[in-house]
């Protein structure tokens, strides 16, 4: 678990945000594009997506649906989810429609 420290405070941050800010960028530089370029092609703005990056702010529902649609990964993938962690999409069917809604 990685610790960083802000306002003179410890915060733990858990595996699946430590993932999700190493996928947003990996997914990035993998289409060699900036945050910039990100920004303008989600609408996320672009201090938005830098802070996810650097592990300043953490993003919501919405954020984390238009980052799977932008890159056309699976929602889980970019929440930070291990795919041996997800056993099927009937088994959280319910908690899928309640997110998306």
């Amino acid at each position: 678990m990685k610790v960083i420290k802000q306002n003179n405070e410890v915060a733990h941050i858990p595996k699946t945000a430590q993932l999700f800010r190493n996928r947003i960028k990996q997914l990035r530089n993998e289409r060699g594009i900036t945050i910039r370029e990100l920004a303008e092609a989600t609408g996320i703005e672009r201090s938005l997506i830098s802070n996810y990056e650097n592990w300043l702010r953490d993003p919501n529902k919405y954020v984390y649906y238009v980052l799977a649609q932008y890159f056309n990964v699976e929602l889980w993938y970019i929440e930070g989810f291990e795919h041996s962690s997800i056993h099927s999409v009937d088994e959280h069917s319910e908690q899928i429609e309640l997110y998306l809604e």
